[in-house]
C-alpha cells in the first residue's frame, strides 16, 4: 500500500524537478517508509512511489520496479492477495523472482498475459506501467475502485497520482470548483463518484474497473475491463438454500485468509455491526479450524479498535464489545468527544477532499492504530450494498412485492403481515412503512428507479449506464437487485471507499475488506432476493451462513455505522467555523452557489436552534472549506 504518481512529457523536455518533489511530498503520508523515483532515459517520463511496507519489508520491495530487461517499470498501490498462487503459476512458465513482493508478480503477470492479467488478480490496486521501448503508459484501477487513481492533461503534459490534490499541486493549477460537480454534490447524491470529472477543475478520476493507455503522440485509449454482470452465475438462485449458504461461507473464509497475508501487524476495525463482526469472528474461526498452516500470516493479528460516541445515539461500544469478548480480542476504545478538535475536523475534511460529513470516528481510530504501530486494518465494507443492509432497500423490495402481487388488497395484507414480522430492533420502524409504500409505488413506474432527476438535469449524460447490454441486464432485474447493483458500483459504496481510503491513508493505514473479494461479490449478486431480505430480515444469507457469529450480533437488526453526531457539533464545536466560512467574501461571491442565500439560511437555523436543517447545509460549507483551504 503506497502512494503513486507520474509525469509524462508528451511534447518533449525534461520533467520539472520541483513538480517531482511536490508529488513525492504530497503523498508521503501514504508511504512513510521510503520513496523511489524512475526517470526514463529520454527524461520524458518520471514515475514516483512512496512506500508503506507491508510485504517484503526489505529494500527489495522498493519501487518503481522493473523485471529483467523487459523495459517495463511499475509503480503500484494496493495488494494482489493471490500473488502466491500467481507466482507459482508464473514460475512454472519459467519466471524467476528475486523479491517476496506482489509487485514483482504483478509485473510478470502483465508481461505474460498483457491486459488480461487484470482478470487474474484478486485484490485492490491502482498501478502504472511505463513501457520504455514503446513509449506507452498503462494505468489500471481495480474492479470496484477500492484504490484511487487520478489524472490530468496540461499543456502537453500528462499527470497521474493517488490523490487529486497532488495533481493540482504539481501542475500549478488553481483549485477552482467545478460548478457542475458541485451542483451534483449539493443534491446529496453519491453519484458524484461515478463521473470522471472531480470536484476541482482540470482533474479526472480513472473509474473503477477501467484501464487507460497513453501513447507518445498523446492518444488515450480508455477501456472498461471489468463488468460485474458478465461474471454472475444465475443458476445459483435455483440451488438449495443450504448449498448457497455453504458457498457463501466458504468463499468468505477464503477471502479472509487471503487478506491475512502480511509481513507486518494487522488490526481489526469494529463498528458493532454484523459486517465488521463477521470479519473478526471469521478470521478467528479460520485460524482455529484451518487444517493447513496459513501462508504469510503475521504473528500479531489479534487486536481491535472502535470509535465510541459516548453519551450519544451513535455510540455502539456495547455492540463492539460482544465479538471482541467472544474472540478474546483486546479492544482499543477511542473516545471521539474527548479527542475531538476543530483542527482534527479540518484535517479530515482536507484529507478526504470531497463532499461528505467529517468521518471523525474513523479518523481518530486510524490515528490511534498508527500510534500503536499498526499498518493494516481488516474491515467490513461492501455487503450493505449487495446484501441489502440499509433501511432504504425496503422500498424497492416492496415495489417487487407490489408488482408480483398485482392486487393492491393482497399487497396490503402481505405488507401488514410483514410489518408484524419485523424484529423489535429493526432499523425500519412500522411508522416508516407508509412512506416506503408510497415510494414503492413510484419505483414501479420507473425503469431504473434510483437516479435523482436533479442529477440528470445538471449533467446530461451518465456514461456508466449507457452500455446497452448493461441496461438490458438492469431492466430485467428486480427493483431490489437493480438498486443494489447501482449503489454498489456507482453510488454509495464508491463514496464510502473513497472516504475510508483518504482517512486511513492519511495515517498510513491500509484497509482490507474481505466482503469485497470479487468472487464473493459475484456470488452475492447471483443469489436470489430472498437471500437479501426475507421475513422482515435483511442480509439473510450472511446471518444464516456465518454461524460462528455471536448470537446477539447475528440477530441484531438495528444499524448505525460510522455516523457523526453532527447536530451537536454544529451547535457547539463547529459553530464559529461555520459562521466564519459562510461570512467570507469568497463564499458570498462564489460562482457555484448563491452564497448570500445560504448564509441567510444558516443564520436563521442558528437563531431558531434548528441544527437538523443546518446539517442539510453541510455540503455547501464543506465545499467552501475545501476551496478556501486549497486556494
Amino acid at each position: 500500500m503506497c502512494g503513486i504518481a507520474g509525469i509524462v512529457k508528451l511534447k518533449g523536455g525534461n520533467c520539472n524537478s520541483n513538480s517531482i518533489d511536490l508529488l513525492r511530498s504530497s503523498l508521503s503520508h501514504r508511504g512513510p517508509d521510503g520513496s523511489g523515483l524512475y526517470q526514463s532515459a529520454c527524461k520524458m517520463t518520471s514515475m514516483i512511489h512512496t512506500r508503506l511496507s507491508i510485504l517484503d519489508l526489505s529494500d527489495s520491495g522498493l519501487q518503481p520496479m522493473t523485471l529483467g530487461n523487459s523495459g517495463l517499470w511499475i509503480t503500484f498501490n494496493g495488494e494482489i492477495y493471490n500473488f502466491l498462487e500467481l507466482r507459482k503459476e508464473l514460475e512454472e512458465l519459467g519466471y524467476r523472482f528475486i523479491t517476496d513482493t506482489d509487485t514483482e508478480v504483478l509485473l510478470a503477470a502483465y508481461i505474460e498475459w498483457g491486459e488480461s492479467c487484470q482478470l487474474r488478480f484478486n485484490g485492490m490496486w491502482a498501478f502504472a506501467i511505463w513501457d520504455d521501448k514503446n513509449k506507452t503508459l498503462f494505468l489500471s484501477r481495480d474492479r470496484f475502485g477500492v484504490k484511487p487513481l487520478y489524472y490530468a492533461f496540461r499543456e502537453g503534459t500528462f499527470f497521474f497520482a493517488s490523490e487529486q490534490k497532488s495533481i493540482l499541486l504539481c501542475s500549478n493549477q488553481k483549485p477552482n470548483i467545478n460548478d457542475s460537480m458541485a451542483a451534483v454534490a449539493l443534491t446529496g447524491s453519491s453519484l458524484v463518484e461515478a463521473f470522471e470529472d472531480c470536484l476541482f477543475d482540470g482533474c479526472k478520476r480513472l473509474l473503477p474497473g477501467f484501464s487507460l493507455r497513453l501513447r507518445q503522440n498523446g492518444d488515450v485509449n480508455k477501456k472498461r475491463w471489468w463488468k460485474t454482470y458478465e461474471h454472475l452465475t444465475p443458476q445459483l438462485a435455483s440451488q438449495p438454500k443450504a448449498q448457497r449458504e455453504k458457498a457463501f461461507r466458504d468463499r468468505f473464509l477464503s477471502a479472509c485468509e487471503l487478506r491475512l497475508r502480511s509481513d507486518t501487524d494487522i488490526a481489526f476495525a469494529l463498528s458493532g455491526g454484523i459486517d465488521s463482526s463477521s470479519v473478526l469472528c471469521g478470521v478467528h474461526h479460520l485460524v482455529n479450524h484451518h487444517s493447513n498452516p496459513l501462508k504469510r500470516q503475521p504473528d500479531n493479528w489479534n487486536t481491535a479498535f472502535t470509535a465510541s460516541y459516548i453519551g450519544t445515539d451513535q455510540d455502539e461500544l456495547s455492540w463492539a464489545q460482544i465479538p471482541a469478548e467472544e474472540t478474546a480480542t483486546p479492544l482499543n476504545v477511542i473516545d471521539v468527544h474527548q479527542s475531538l478538535s476543530v483542527d482534527s475536523i479540518l484535517s479530515c475534511i482536507l484529507a478526504v477532499g470531497d463532499v461528505v460529513e467529517p468521518a471523525i470516528g474513523p479518523w481518530l481510530m486510524y490515528e490511534e492504530m498508527k500510534r500503536l504501530g499498526y499498518k493494516v486494518s481488516l474491515e467490513g465494507h461492501g455487503p450493505d450494498e449487495y446484501m441489502a443492509g440499509y433501511s432504504y432497500y425496503w422500498q424497492p423490495y416492496l415495489a417487487d412485492l407490489l408488482l408480483a402481487d398485482g392486487e393492491m388488497n393482497h399487497f396490503v395484507k402481505a405488507v401488514s403481515g410483514l410489518v408484524h414480522s419485523l424484529p423489535s430492533d429493526s432499523q425500519v420502524s412500522r411508522s416508516n412503512f407508509r412512506r416506503l409504500i408510497r415510494g414503492a409505488k413510484l419505483d414501479c413506474d420507473s425503469p431504473l428507479g434510483v437516479i435523482p432527476e436533479q442529477v440528470i438535469s445538471k449533467l446530461h449524460s451518465l456514461p456508466f449506464l449507457f452500455e446497452q447490454e448493461e441496461l438490458d441486464y438492469l431492466k430485467q432485474c428486480s427493483h431490489l437487485q437493480r438498486r443494489l447493483y447501482l449503489d454498489f458500483h456507482f453510488s454509495s459504496l464508491p463514496a464510502i471507499l473513497r472516504n475510508f481510503d483518504r482517512c486511513s491513508m492519511a495515517h498510513s493505514i491500509e484497509v482490507r475488506s474481505p466482503f469485497l473479494d470479487w468472487e464473493l461479490v459475484c456470488l452475492g449478486f447471483s443469489a436470489p432476493d430472498e437471500d437479501k431480505i426475507c421475513q422482515g430480515i435483511t442480509k439473510k444469507l450472511i446471518r444464516d451462513s456465518l454461524t460462528f457469529l455471536p448470537e446477539p450480533i447475528r440477530c441484531r437488526h438495528s444499524k448505525i455505522g460510522f455516523c457523526s453526531p453532527m447536530e451537536g457539533w454544529l451547535e457547539n464545536e463547529l459553530k464559529m467555523l461555520v459562521l466564519d466560512t459562510l461570512n467570507s467574501a469568497s463564499f458570498l461571491s462564489a460562482s457555484w452557489c448563491d452564497g448570500k442565500a445560504f448564509k441567510k439560511l444558516a443564520d436563521e437555523c442558528y437563531q431558531l436552534g434548528d441544527m437538523v436543517k443546518l446539517r442539510t447545509l453541510w455540503p455547501v460549507i464543506n465545499i467552501q472549506l475545501l476551496a478556501s483551504m486549497r486556494g
